[in-house]
């Protein structure tokens, strides 16, 4: 028992001095950290005193502290031959890559010309190379096609009920509402081998603006709705029908779940004003694709069942998402009404006769119905839908600019510790390339593009691809900075791009979600500003600690304004400051002495040397550089 006792005693001595040595030793990790941090205040403060004369500006230039990533000063999509001059040590993948982008832009099909205002017709019937849908995942400033038909208001509509072509696309006539401009169904077909290699096509399609979806958008939306593939199975048959019945009336989700997600891509051409000009994406850059996924019924030449993946996808300039959201399940709903009449008549036509068609007349007249919708506008009350169903009724907010703030910030908020996401969003400021890892294509896509929508009144003027399929890993490969999402990726591929911060949702211990190489976290540069770190926190601590949520209560969702009312705020600062300044090394300087506090000084000279930043500064100063 003695020597128990004796054992037991040092043990816990053990234990005790364990913890006094971890405990010393944070200190110390503490002390280093706080001298490292008064000598970079003490050395910015000596270096800004001694150039506020402005009297050596070699010096001062090659003192500036630069970003770890070479900052483009062209856009990958405009000029990629400039940027394999600008960038000698560019890898041998990237140089190829960039080379490759390079043809592709000679290619005279691709070449605007004043009868071919598009820049892929839509009568083109080669596949895309990988490059080519690359391209089309980087929005791009677009000009009026002054050409284009003009979308009606729902007034001046003709009238006439769309008809189905053999192929189940509609031609639909121009004029229009602006609240979407497309509808999709994208799955497996009733061919026997593309069920069993699983290849996915466009099943259905209702198109409004032919302008904005070109055949080259066509052609990269089977990958972006399944970025994993899909996977078809076999209809088990039983005598209570479970499987069956499962499908046939399971498929309408009651609330937001992994089933939807989101996914953009650049649009070819913009075809009149936007509704109203406080709405995000004014500019009609890009196009949201708000989908829902599900399993439907099919058979196959030989009449074998099958239970097959499909997504239901809505493209529109307007991220009005859980309005669109509502839309799509308004149809899944038609479509079960519809099946089970067919059950209960007498001439159903088995199974036959239930999936004969992608898209019953109800639907067609539900897509018609918000297609002649009111266009969205603040405090608008919009109510449409056919009579077979309750109404869809959505009230437009007053502020349009936040209208997607609380679907998409509400997942990302939930997913990560205040200081994660606040760290990750000056990352992203100083053009610093983020990507998101989830298996949950909802939380995914909720995440980067809700970063995005907290930089605005600023644009993220990069690569942006909410969803990376497997077939286009060849983005994370691009020499420019991105924000991205990925489902899946392996801890030794992660070790090959050291430039990447990347951001493990699915990650269970909180403080390995967000990962990144020694160097880049290093050179992330952190302003103090205390005030607004406890106001943003104030209204972000309510987020914390239950994992992440689709929906939230009211408060949860008027703090995601205010989150983001407090960053324009801070925001809008900085933009003052510099406004009418010509950003050179003197007057960066200049206003950094005059306007900021010396420990911001790092973040705002890194953070002006952005093309975000710069991009706006050109904006609202008119200033040709």
């Amino acid at each position: 028992m003695d020597l128990e006792t004796k054992y037991s005693s040092l043990k816990q001595k053990y234990k005790k001095l364990k913890k006094e040595h971890k405990r010393l030793q944070s200190s110390y990790d503490s002390l280093l950290s706080a001298n490292q941090h008064d000598k970079s205040l003490i050395e910015s403060l000596r270096f800004d005193l001694e150039k506020c004369d402005f009297s050596n500006f070699e010096s001062l230039q090659n003192s500036i502290t630069s970003s770890p990533i070479p900052k483009p000063s062209i856009l990958l999509a405009s000029y990629p031959s400039d940027l394999l001059q600008n960038t000698p040590k560019l890898g041998f993948s990237a140089h190829n890559f960039l080379k490759q982008v390079e043809n592709f832009k000679s290619d005279p099909l691709l070449t605007p010309t004043s009868n071919n205002p598009k820049m892929l017709p839509n009568n083109r019937q080669s596949s895309l190379t990988k490059n080519e849908q690359i391209l089309l995942l980087s929005p791009k400033p677009k000009k009026k096609n002054p050409n284009s038909p003009i979308i009606r208001s729902p007034n001046m509509s003709s009238g006439k009920t769309p008809q189905a072509n053999p192929d189940q696309s509609l031609n639909i006539e121009q004029g229009l509402s602006y609240n979407y401009q497309g509808f999709f169904i994208i799955g497996l077909g009733r061919d026997e081998k593309q069920i069993i290699s699983n290849k996915v096509r466009i099943l259905f399609s209702h198109i409004l603006d032919t302008a904005s979806i070109s055949q080259a958008i066509i052609d990269v939306i089977p990958d972006l709705c399944f970025p994993l593939g899909a996977e078809a199975r076999k209809l088990k048959l039983s005598g209570s029908a479970s499987d069956l019945n499962g499908v046939l009336y399971s498929q309408v989700p009651s609330k937001r779940n992994h089933s939807c997600f989101l996914f953009t891509l650049r649009a070819e051409e913009a075809v009149g004003d936007p509704p109203h000009h406080d709405l995000p994406n004014t500019e009609q850059e890009i196009l949201y694709f708000i989908c829902i996924r599900i399993d439907d019924l099919c058979l196959d030449c030989n009449g074998m069942e099958w239970v097959v993946p499909k997504v239901y996808a809505l493209a529109s300039y307007i991220p009005a998402i859980d309005l669109h959201y509502d839309f799509l399940r308004s149809l899944l709903l038609i479509k079960r009404l519809f099946r089970t009449n067919m059950i209960a008549s007498e001439d159903a036509g088995g199974l036959a006769g239930l999936v004969e068609n992608e898209c019953c007349k109800d639907e067609v007249n539900q897509l018609e119905s918000f297609a002649r919708s009111e266009s969205i506008s603040p405090n608008l009350h919009l109510e449409f839908g056919i009579a077979q169903i309750e109404p869809i009724i959505y009230k437009c907010p007053s502020d349009l600019s936040g209208i997607d703030l609380v679907w998409l910030c509400l997942p990302l908020f939930s997913s990560l510790r205040f200081y994660d996401f606040f760290w990750l969003l000056l990352a992203i400021l100083q053009e610093k390339s983020v990507v998101f890892v989830s298996s949950n294509l909802s939380v995914l896509s909720s995440c980067v593009l809700g970063m995005v929508s907290l930089l605005r009144p600023f644009k993220w003027p990069n690569l942006m691809v909410p969803i990376v399929p497997n077939s286009l890993r060849e983005v994370l490969d691009a020499p420019i900075p991105l924000i991205a999402g990925i489902p899946t990726i392996s801890n030794s591929e992660r070790q090959n791009y050291t430039s990447i911060i990347w951001v493990l949702l699915d990650e269970h211990n909180t403080s390995r979600k967000v990962q990144g190489s020694k160097e880049i976290v290093q050179e992330v540069a952190e302003p103090e500003v205390p005030q607004l770190r406890r106001n943003l926190f104030e209204s972000y601590k309510i987020f914390e600690g239950d994992g992440f949520r689709y929906t939230g209560s009211a408060e949860e969702k008027e703090n995601c304004h205010k989150i983001s009312g407090e960053l324009k705020k801070y925001f809008q600062r900085i933009i003052e400051a510099f406004r009418g300044v010509v950003i050179t090394n003197n007057d960066l300087t200049n206003v950094l002495v005059s306007k900021f506090p010396i420990y911001d000084h790092k973040f705002i000279r890194a953070f002006a040397q952005t093309l975000i930043f710069q991009n706006k500064l050109s904006e609202i100063s008119n200033i040709i550089r």
